[in-house]
């Protein structure tokens, strides 16, 4: 278990929503992301892949066009992000000019698009810094709305470094 007070404060989102990081184990740099949503108390949850690929099927059954517009957001960083050799990590890419353009998301679902947009960054730095092909994230990414939720679901949820 991760205490807050082992934890980074990293971004506030708008709704108060916090998003921590947390020391790693996989290398020098490895780092967790977590977050508190305003209300919560004690240790950071930190979400997986599975709850992020869930999430993202609650906005698709809500709006389809946008949530693939939003994926596509989230193709486009795949290849943008790069390892980090330093901590805390920082953004680097989120663009709160975007947030209006998704802001129907926002209406469904349990976390806005602007903490999807920076926890995701944060979740790709991490994997490409311990596993530069991504292929977790390329995976989802390249797969969600695409294969069947089954397919999707199964991989959001593998753990550990695929060989």
């Amino acid at each position: 278990m991760t205490k807050k007070a082992e934890c980074d404060l990293i971004y506030t989102c708008e709704d108060r929503t916090q998003i921590y990081v947390a020391k790693g184990n996989l290398s020098k740099w490895d780092f967790r992301v977590g977050f508190l949503k305003e209300g919560m108390k004690g240790t950071p949850r930190f979400a997986k892949h599975l709850h992020i690929a869930t999430e993202f099927y609650i906005k698709h059954a809500h709006n389809p066009e946008l949530a693939k517009k939003f994926k596509e957001y989230f193709v486009g960083l795949l290849d943008k992000v790069e390892p980090i050799d330093y901590y805390p990590p920082k953004i680097k890419f989120f663009d709160q000019n975007k947030l209006e353009e998704f802001e129907d998301l926002n209406e469904v679902g349990e976390f806005s698009v602007e903490f999807l947009m920076v926890y995701i960054e944060l979740l790709m730095t991490q994997e490409k810094t311990n596993y530069a092909p991504m292929f977790f994230n390329r995976k989802l990414f390249n797969d969600l709305f695409v294969k069947n939720r089954y397919s999707v679901m199964n991989t959001a949820s593998q753990r550990g470094k695929k060989k």
